[in-house]
């Protein structure tokens, strides 16, 4: 049974805007699950829904086999951590940490108990200089807030909810405030964490490198649908539609109009920009949906399946393009390039080399790790 199931959910507002359309998922203990998708698609509102900060309109919120669609925040046992860190600002790191369990009632028995309290208070501090250790704070636990970086005082946020011992941890676009160093840091502290509690991280975030680094089930959105619920590497590989496809991996992928066609009894694939035939790979073509011979289709190329006469990979094709600018990552280069001078599309090389504007350049296409899509549905037409 999974620890948090959601069937059918729907969120629609009083204006009539329906935000997130039959949303159905099973998360399982100690999955990290990430929510991605461009602004506005839903994934926050999912989030506050099993947070209980949102009212689920319709369909089934279950924690542990428990209906929790009417259940208060406080009772679902999870803690959620937010993009702006809502931490007190007159506290410090360490009163920040621990201000869950400090507010917590003492038993009326225990009330004027002073060792009680005394041994209370003691417990409380052990565990924040614990929670502290872990997180890489404990030089900062008497420090306030305004004296600390953004990474420290998402950390600090990170505590709070760490103390809390919670089922499952909630994540709202935490990175978003920092930096790309710190933001490349904090993705691996938060894997770190994530290991070393043995807990469930539901993970939301438009950054598809963090969905990539740290989901082990990454969950695409779009409109407030679901577009496909895979991990890193399937999504990658076989992404289930052409958003899918352009929306996961950077640079991100190409798409090229193309043909399905047959001669002497093998197929090809023909751009429509050039009529260049490239042959499709015996063990893709049996993969390939019925229906689509002599079809116009849309071809998706990832950019380091493009390789340039020079290469090693090059084989000659007959497919000519012309270059409009390239960017150089030390040992890599990304070139923009065209074929009929009207769309644009890149190639990822392992070079030191640059390609200067307006050169014409022969090209070849990896077609191994091909994708397929139609071209109205825009669903993949390959079934792996």
């Amino acid at each position: 049974m999974p620890v948090i199931s959601l069937k059918n959910i729907k969120k629609i507002y009083p204006n009539g805007k329906e935000a997130v359309h039959d949303f159905s998922l099973d998360i399982d203990k100690e999955e990290f699950v990430v929510f991605v998708g461009p602004s506005g698609c839903g994934k926050s509102t999912v989030l506050r829904m099993i947070a209980g900060l949102e009212d689920i309109t319709d369909g089934e919120l279950t924690i542990n086999g428990e209906n929790m669609n009417e259940e208060e925040p406080i009772k679902r046992n999870i803690a959620m951590v937010f993009q702006n860190y809502a931490l007190y600002p007159h506290l410090t790191v360490r009163q920040n940490i621990g201000f869950s369990q400090t507010i917590k009632s003492v038993p009326f028995k225990h009330f004027f108990d002073f060792k009680y309290r005394k041994a209370r208070k003691k417990e409380i501090n052990d565990q924040v200089e614990a929670i502290a250790k872990k997180i890489g704070l404990s030089e900062y636990l008497d420090t306030k807030p305004k004296n600390l970086s953004g990474g420290q005082r998402q950390r600090v946020a990170l505590g709070r909810a760490i103390i809390r011992n919670p089922l499952a941890f909630l994540l709202d676009e935490p990175l978003s405030n920092l930096d790309a160093k710190m933001r490349s840091q904090m993705r691996t502290e938060i894997a770190k964490l994530h290991n070393n509690l043995k807990a469930i991280f539901i993970y939301v975030t438009h950054d598809q490198i963090e969905a990539m680094t740290m989901g082990s089930k990454i969950v695409v959105m779009k409109d407030g649908y679901i577009q496909q619920i895979a991990t890193p590497s399937e999504l990658f590989m076989n992404p289930s539609n052409k958003f899918v496809a352009g929306f996961i991996g950077t640079p991100q992928m190409n798409f090229f109009d193309v043909k399905i066609i047959q001669e002497n009894g093998k197929k090809y694939v023909k751009l429509l920009e050039n009529n260049a035939k490239l042959l499709i790979p015996e063990e893709i073509v049996g993969q390939i949906k019925d229906g689509y011979l002599s079809k116009e289709v849309t071809l998706g190329l990832r950019p380091k399946a493009i390789s340039i006469e020079g290469e090693k990979s090059y084989v000659a094709q007959g497919i000519k393009g012309m270059t409009t600018i390239s960017e150089q990552l030390g040992d890599e280069a990304l070139v923009y390039f065209s074929l009929n001078g009207k769309n644009e599309y890149i190639a990822s090389l392992l070079t030191y080399k640059k390609f200067e504007p307006n050169t014409e350049i022969n090209l070849s296409f990896d077609l191994s790790h091909m994708c397929l899509f139609d071209k109205d549905s825009e669903e993949s037409i390959i079934d792996r």
